[in-house]
């Protein structure tokens, strides 16, 4: 069967940037980025780190919910690209 040119060059793409991604980002730097982003809490949060109530503007809670939805986001797809074997790791691609 002959294969599609468009799914290796593809695969050899997604190959390359898991690599990247588990070869520049340490562990350490996972923790870090962790740590900054408190992707342990909840998106939606009615209370400070000392749990104090938040008050303010309910709009701006949910844009505060939403920022910290996509923070959360960033980390997981990292740890879920860092985590995936790359099948072609031996292939070197410049793109």
């Amino acid at each position: 069967m002959r294969k599609n040119p468009l799914q290796e060059e593809t695969k050899r793409k997604l190959a390359r940037r898991r690599r990247i991604l588990r070869e520049g980002i340490s562990d350490e730097a996972m923790k870090v980025l962790q740590e900054h982003f408190e992707t342990g809490l909840p998106v939606f949060l009615f209370a400070d780190k000392q749990g104090i109530p938040l008050s303010g503007d309910p709009q701006m809670l949910t844009l505060m919910a939403a920022r910290r939805d996509g923070q959360l986001h960033v980390i997981k797809w990292l740890e879920q690209e860092r985590s995936k074997p790359a099948d072609n790791d031996s292939t070197t691609n410049n793109n």
